[in-house]
């Protein structure tokens, strides 16, 4: 399967978990994972983990009820300054990061500059 290329306005106008999403796969190489149905046996689907893997983990549980989103394990990297500059760092931004304004700027650039290496290296 071809990956999504991106672009700046694409990106732009991703509601904040949506780019979260985009982020933990193309920045970070999170993975697919199926979400079993809930205590209802209703909502089942599908949501990207570090692994693949859904929980249990050890400490942590799904919520009993609800469906989850699609970018529910992901890190506010999107909201949050420290996410975002780990989000730049992991992609090997070169353009200093207070230039950017805000921590979607920094998750966009990261975004686009990880696929800018894909493509170089295909």
């Amino acid at each position: 399967m071809t990956p999504t290329l991106h672009t700046a306005d694409s990106l732009a106008a991703l509601p904040d978990r949506d780019l979260d999403a985009v982020i933990a796969e193309v920045v970070f190489g999170w993975t697919w994972g199926d979400v079993p149905p809930d205590a209802d046996g209703e909502n089942a689907g599908k949501c990207l983990t570090p692994n693949g893997d859904v929980p249990p983990w050890k400490g942590f549980e799904l919520p009993p009820k609800g469906k989850l989103h699609h970018a529910y394990f992901c890190p506010p990297w999107s909201r949050e300054w420290q996410d975002a500059i780990t989000a730049g760092k992991r992609a090997g931004l070169q353009i200093p990061l207070c230039e950017l304004q805000s921590p979607r700027a920094v998750a966009i650039a990261a975004i686009l500059a990880v696929q800018s290496m894909n493509e170089q290296t295909v």
